[in-house]
């Protein structure tokens, strides 16, 4: 089994339309990484090629505020 095509889950794709801002202030980290599927990113996947803090921030700023307020407290 691939452990970089398991686990969470997310769609870059979505977030570029549906996040601009917090697409503008991320994209430049995901430069130098190739996707295959831009709806279908596994963060295990991310994890191996970009920096944990800057991806957690940047999967942190994609939740809606209510559930970002959770990780705060």
């Amino acid at each position: 089994m691939d452990f970089l095509r398991n686990g969470v889950i997310f769609n870059i794709k979505a977030i570029k339309e549906q996040s601009p801002t917090v697409w503008n202030k991320y994209k430049d980290y995901f430069n130098d990484i190739e996707l295959e599927n831009e709806e279908e990113v596994y963060l295990n996947y991310l994890s191996d090629k970009m920096d944990g803090k800057v991806l957690f921030n940047f999967l942190t700023e994609c939740l809606p505020s209510e559930m970002r307020a959770k990780l705060k407290e």
